[in-house]
C-alpha cells in the first residue's frame, strides 16, 4: 500500500492536509472528484480536473528508504540535487473567471507522500499556485 497526501484549499488558505494510504492511486482520485462533485454549484463555477507533473529537487546524499520511493519518479541527478517528477493533481469545484484567467476559491490536490520535506514544498506549491490564479 502507498501513501498520498491530499491537500484542500478554500479562498487562499490550506485548509487540511491528510494522508491516506492506498492500492489504487487512479481510483483515488476518481473518489475524491466524486465526493466533490457535490461540492460543485453548476451554476456558479466549472469543475476542473488536471495533472501535471511537479518537478521536486532534493538534497543529497538521499536515504536507501527514500531511494526506493523516489526511483518510480523518474529520480536524476541535477548538479549538486536529485530531481523528481511527482505527479500532482488538482480538482477545481468553486472558481470563477476574470478576463480570460481562472480564479481558484476550492481545490483539492492529491499527490504521492514521499517524506515531509517534499509534502511541504508540494504546500507551498500549492499556496503558489492558487495565488497565481
Amino acid at each position: 500500500m502507498e501513501t498520498y497526501i491530499i491537500i484542500d484549499y478554500s479562498n487562499g488558505e490550506i485548509v487540511n492536509i491528510q494522508r491516506v494510504k492506498t492500492d489504487d492511486f487512479n481510483m483515488l482520485i476518481k473518489n475524491i472528484a466524486k465526493q466533490l462533485i457535490d461540492k460543485w454549484d453548476i451554476e456558479e463555477s466549472d469543475f476542473i480536473i488536471t495533472h501535471e507533473n511537479r518537478t521536486i529537487y532534493l538534497e543529497l546524499p538521499i536515504s536507501k528508504e527514500d531511494y526506493e520511493k523516489l526511483k518510480q519518479y523518474g529520480l536524476r541527478r541535477e548538479g549538486k540535487t536529485a530531481a523528481i517528477d511527482i505527479p500532482l493533481y488538482e480538482i477545481s469545484y468553486s472558481n470563477s473567471w476574470e478576463d480570460h484567467q481562472i480564479i481558484v476559491n476550492m481545490a483539492t490536490f492529491i499527490a504521492p507522500y514521499i517524506n515531509e520535506r517534499v509534502e511541504k514544498e508540494l504546500v507551498e506549491y500549492v499556496k503558489y499556485s492558487a495565488e497565481e490564479s
